[in-house]
């Protein structure tokens, strides 16, 4: 045992070595702390960061150790940067340099794993309408959401889809965990079949997106002129007779100002249109989209019947997205059509957030053979950063229109209220009772802009006029003889699906009555060679009889009956689904370029749809 002396001495040889592990003071302190206590371990890492800070008093020295025992640092004070694993780890501060020493203080730092997930599709492509499964996964998560038409929060699964739509499908999964939270995403792609269609959807979205915007003179020289310029619908009166259409839009005025006989009226300035779409002999679609615009007075005669045509070819699904390019577009000028393929100087657009509008100019009811009359049709020259900026300055309301040579001017915007950008740019307004004369023009001379009607117009379809052109149906009181026999291989349905004409021959009207004019020969749609595609691409020549009797020389790639597989068509009838699609390029006097559609075009598994006959647009 040994005697105070000797303690005294080994102690004193302690401190003077320096071998105690220690302060030579018998009460040291200290304080270690962590920023952060805890932290996420990115996915992929081993280890996150933490920054350990201490103090000491009463000793010569300090040190941190991990819990196992390495030493990290040393000092009276001081910081230093460490790595940090899953799990709760623990660090203490020392006195002195050994981990055999008194402890002063130690932390505990919370390593947590971040989140992650998994997200793919099998297959990762599928035609349209095929069934796809959706597999989902992930990790350090306690719940999952995103899974489409499900509420499940699972943190793994899998679920099968059926997808009818067209066009990438990306479907995104979010998780939580301790860590936080991750989301992944995995995009299908759903490939159009062989042969697709367009939904109704589509097609209604595609003419609502290509709709012109009509720039208009008027004639409207005096009070009982007031209002003859405006676009209109043809049941405009509300009686359902169309043969009066002239007589009564003479006293359009009588709307204007109010008078009580005629306040039911309902002037609803509309296109009425047409979608056809078809499959091209490489796999891609095409559509021409028509859009008639209709007037119930031109200069003496009932019914003005003019058109623009629209072909968009290497269609997508969605207007203005994908690869599909606008070929050309065609305007009715009297007996010319007027043609100009995209791109060209003279077919300029507004192009907004929801359209991609052709600017058309139109001239006024009436006006001398010599000049620009009767409702015709032209091309705007001016671009529209040219237009938007004198419509912005409130310059003269006037444009360059094609093959004139001299300014044209404008008395009335029509747009379609199926744009919203174009009419809110407008500032377009449907026209009622209550703001009859406010939209009206009253006016022939020059204007500037912001004195200009803006006139919202509706979309509705060729197929609503045509089963009145029925012999059979009781409409003689809208057209007369002659007629002729169409073969209706499809019945004509409203837009409920209810059938209006079924399948089989029938006799249609030619020509319309006019009660104030027994010698009236205005032409019906199914006379008109646009309606069936016969007629002379960029040209005036008359196409349509050629077509009908079947001319070899007529069109390239043979006639429609050799197309259509019934010969027997020449010179006897019309196929319901007979038209010749133009490629936007005159031909020489022999032919024009394009093809008659073939066969069973029209048909859905085909990939095609006859929107001459079928209605699309509620009334």
């Amino acid at each position: 045992m040994q005697r105070p002396l000797e303690l005294a001495l080994v102690f004193a040889a302690c401190l003077l070595l320096g071998a105690c592990g220690g302060s030579s003071s018998p009460n040291p302190t200290g304080t270690l702390s962590a920023s952060p206590e805890s932290c996420v371990i990115a996915v992929g890492d081993s280890h996150c960061s933490s920054t350990l800070t201490w103090s000491s008093s009463d000793t010569d020295s300090a040190c941190v150790f991990t819990e196992a025992g390495e030493r990290l640092a040393c000092g009276i004070g001081s910081t230093a940067s460490v790595d940090i694993a899953a799990g709760t780890n623990t660090f203490v501060l020392k006195d002195g340099d050994s981990f055999d020493g008194r402890t002063l203080a130690s932390v505990d730092v919370t390593g947590i794993d971040a989140p992650w997930v998994e997200v793919a599709f099998d297959p990762p492509s599928i035609v349209q309408g095929g069934t796809v499964t959706l597999t989902w996964n992930s990790g350090h998560t306690d719940s999952c959401s995103g899974i489409p038409e499900s509420d499940t929060t699972d943190t793994s699964g899998s679920r099968s889809y059926t997808r009818d739509e067209f066009g990438d499908w990306t479907v995104t999964v979010t998780c939580q965990g301790p860590g936080g939270e991750a989301s992944a995403s995995a995009t299908l792609m759903v490939e159009r079949p062989p042969n697709w269609t367009l939904s109704n959807d589509e097609r209604r979205a595609y003419l609502r997106y290509y709709s012109p915007i009509i720039l208009k003179r008027s004639n409207e020289d005096g009070h009982d002129q007031r209002g003859l310029d405006l676009v209109t619908n043809f049941d405009f009166d509300r009686d359902y007779v169309f043969s009066n259409n002239k007589r009564h839009w003479e006293q359009i005025y009588r709307f204007v100002e109010g008078h009580r006989d005629v306040e039911h009226w309902r002037i609803r300035p509309t296109l009425y249109t047409a979608l056809i779409e078809f499959m091209e002999p490489d796999e891609t679609k095409s559509i021409i989209m028509l859009y008639h615009v209709y007037h119930a007075k031109q200069i003496g005669s009932i019914h003005d019947w003019e058109r623009v045509e629209v072909r968009i070819d290497d269609v997508y699904g969605t207007p203005g997205q994908g690869s599909e390019q606008l070929t050309y577009v065609v305007v009715t000028n009297h007996g010319t059509h007027k043609a100009r393929r995209n791109p060209d100087p003279d077919l300029n657009f507004m192009e907004t957030q929801t359209g991609r509008h052709v600017l058309v100019w139109q001239a006024q009811w009436s006006g001398s053979v010599f000049e620009t009359n009767r409702a015709e049709l032209r091309f705007v020259e001016d671009g529209w950063p040219t237009l938007s900026s004198n419509v912005e300055a409130s310059e003269d309301a006037e444009v360059e229109v094609i093959d004139i040579g001299e300014k044209k001017n404008v008395n009335y915007v029509f747009v379609c209220d199926c744009s919203s950008s174009a009419v809110d740019y407008w500032g377009a307004k449907a026209i009622g009772g209550d703001n009859a004369r406010a939209l009206t023009a009253g006016v022939r001379e020059k204007v500037r802009w912001d004195e200009v009607p803006r006139v919202t117009y509706e979309l509705q379809d060729l197929a609503d006029i045509l089963p009145t052109h029925t012999a059979a149906g009781g409409y003689e009181k809208h057209w007369k003889p002659p007629f002729h026999t169409i073969l209706l291989e499809s019945p004509i349905r409203d837009e409920s699906g209810a059938v209006e004409q079924e399948a089989g021959w029938h006799d249609f009207y030619y020509f319309a009555i006019d009660d104030e004019d027994p010698g009236e020969n205005r032409e019906g749609y199914p006379y008109k060679g646009w309606f069936w595609g016969a007629y002379d691409w960029g040209g005036h020549r008359s196409m349509k009889l050629k077509a009908y009797t079947g001319n070899t020389l007529a069109y390239q790639g043979g006639t429609r009956g050799s197309a259509s597989g019934r010969l027997d068509s020449h010179r006897s009838y019309w196929w319901q689904h007979d038209y010749f699609a133009h490629i936007g390029q005159r031909g020489p006097e022999e032919f024009q370029y394009g093809r008659w559609l073939a066969l069973d075009w029209y048909a859905q598994q085909k990939g095609g749809f006859d929107g001459r006959w079928v209605q699309l647009f509620e009334d």
